[in-house]
């Protein structure tokens, strides 16, 4: 027989029943506690709790997300449960992952979350703007849960970069990771396609942020190139991240960067994509490292063909720095 602890949940079991599973009015609570003594099913496990529950109650708390392993919500009556599992039963189901067409959510425990966002929603509002951010849809998701939850934005991307977005779920913790940001988030890695052929293959970039002090650097490395453009890895050296005003200011602006010398488009938005993370837990140490597929059109834009306008425009700019170089060299000489 399996180990099984029973709490009574505090409040009247009536009235328990006639509230909703999600109700943010009621505390979440454990009822059953079962360890399995040898591989058997999650259906079979439940079966075995004294007092018993019906089959038909047992799958309405897997359908409403009230059984959990390891603390994941777990809604298939038949999965495999090895011996010394852990099995949990809740009086309230666990909410849905959140999930939007531009965003969802890669991960989750009880101090953060993780979500993946796509090209053409906001991390946060700016200068008052009305409408969907990430912040706001995901502040939301959480309160239909829980209205005392909480979020704190740990980092953000603009509107048109695909990537990650971390957020802790109490204030302590977001401003103990932001105080030692490289010691919890050591690398983040980007990759983007630019204007132009960048030389050499290998290098750095330095930038400060108009209106900041703040000194931004990346290291970045060639992966292939394309009619004049070029795809870079770029490994972002601490927090601030304004690869945009890095890359232009090296002379090799993100293709879709919306500029006066901007000469090639992109329908996507951006051709900028957050690709990993690393990420060092601050309460058990544990190191995640989180990835994201590459969205399906960036590829493409290497292997494009160029328009006589474009041509006709490279020309004139490749002449003009090679007009700049002779000048800096006779300068030089």
């Amino acid at each position: 027989m399996p180990i099984v602890t029973f709490a009574w949940p505090t409040g009247n079991s009536k009235s328990m029943k006639r509230q909703p599973h999600h109700s943010n009015t009621r505390r979440r609570e454990c009822l059953y506690s079962i360890t399995a003594e040898a591989p058997t099913t999650l259906i079979d496990l439940l079966l075995d709790i004294r007092p018993s529950l019906s089959r038909s109650r047992i799958k309405q708390l897997l359908s409403r997300r009230c059984v959990t392993i390891g603390k994941e919500p777990i809604v298939q009556f038949n999965t495999p449960i090895s011996k010394g599992t852990i099995v949990e039963v809740y009086n309230i189901g666990f909410p849905m992952p959140f999930s939007h067409p531009l965003a969802k959510e890669l991960w989750r425990d009880k101090y953060f979350i993780l979500i993946e966002k796509r090209a053409g929603l906001p991390t946060i509002a700016k200068g008052g703007m009305q409408g969907d951010t990430l912040f706001r849809l995901l502040a939301a998701h959480e309160k239909a849960d829980n209205s005392r939850a909480k979020i704190f934005l740990l980092n953000r991307l603009d509107s048109a970069t695909c990537g990650l977005i971390l957020f802790a779920r109490d204030r302590e913790i977001q401003q103990e990771v932001l105080s030692n940001w490289t010691r919890y988030i050591p690398e983040q890695v980007f990759e983007a396609v630019v204007e132009g052929i960048v030389e050499p293959e290998e290098g750095s970039i330095r930038w400060t942020k108009e209106q900041s002090e703040r000194v931004s650097e990346a290291k970045y490395s060639v992966l292939s190139y394309g009619p004049w453009c070029t795809k870079l890895k770029i490994y972002l050296l601490g927090r601030y991240n304004a690869l945009r005003t890095g890359l232009k200011g090296m002379g090799h602006a993100i293709v879709g960067d919306r500029h006066e010398k901007a000469v090639l488009a992109y329908s996507e938005g951006l051709a900028l994509y957050q690709k990993g993370m690393t990420f060092v837990h601050p309460i058990d140490g544990k190191k995640y490292d989180f990835m994201v597929q590459e969205p399906k059109q960036f590829d493409k834009l290497l292997q494009r063909r160029l328009t006589q306008k474009q041509r006709t425009t490279i020309a004139i700019i490749e002449a003009e720095k090679e007009k700049l170089n002779q000048r800096l060299n006779s300068n030089e000489a």
